[in-house]
């Protein structure tokens, strides 16, 4: 039997291993194509969440020069408030949603009192030349209570 050696194959100018994942765990600085990073808080929590009306930040991620898909989603917990509007998720590289645009978060008005929920954030793709940190927000209305909010934000490098 005998072999015959093949070249490695390729996408572009990206050798196919290079395109296999690398997860969370290995620094973002390592820069390989395709690793994924992830930040998450599994247990709802009063902690960081805003003001009625105001964004909330549940959890963040580093991310270093490249180009990112970044995707998220979160969970609303009322715990005892009275949620009369509206609940947003939202992806923003401000801890408060400063300069946040409709492009940037996901808006739901239908609101069950009694009800809790679970999203997905905005699916975002940005090209950032230097590093910048990435917050997963919330936002509600509520006329009382303590609103509780929990989530997870994802980014996988492409470039």
């Amino acid at each position: 039997m005998s072999y015959i050696n093949l070249p490695a194959i390729a996408i572009g100018n990206v050798p196919i291993t290079a395109l296999d994942p690398e997860i969370a765990g290995n620094p973002a600085g390592a820069g390989q194509i395709g690793e994924i990073l992830e930040s998450s808080i599994a247990s709802a929590t009063a902690v960081g969440v805003g003001a009625t009306g105001t964004w909330g930040s549940v959890t963040s991620i580093a991310l270093t020069a490249g180009v990112w898909e970044i995707t998220s989603k979160a969970g609303f917990e009322e715990n005892g408030a009275v949620l009369s509007d509206f609940y947003r998720v939202g992806v923003s590289t401000s801890a408060t949603g400063v300069g946040i645009n409709v492009f940037e978060y996901l808006q739901y008005n239908q609101l069950v009192s009694g009800q809790d929920f679970v999203c997905n954030g905005p699916t975002l793709l940005v090209n950032i030349n230097a590093g910048v940190t990435y917050y997963l927000l919330t936002q509600f209305i509520y006329s009382s209570g303590a609103p509780r909010h929990y989530g997870q934000i994802t980014a996988r490098r492409y470039r």
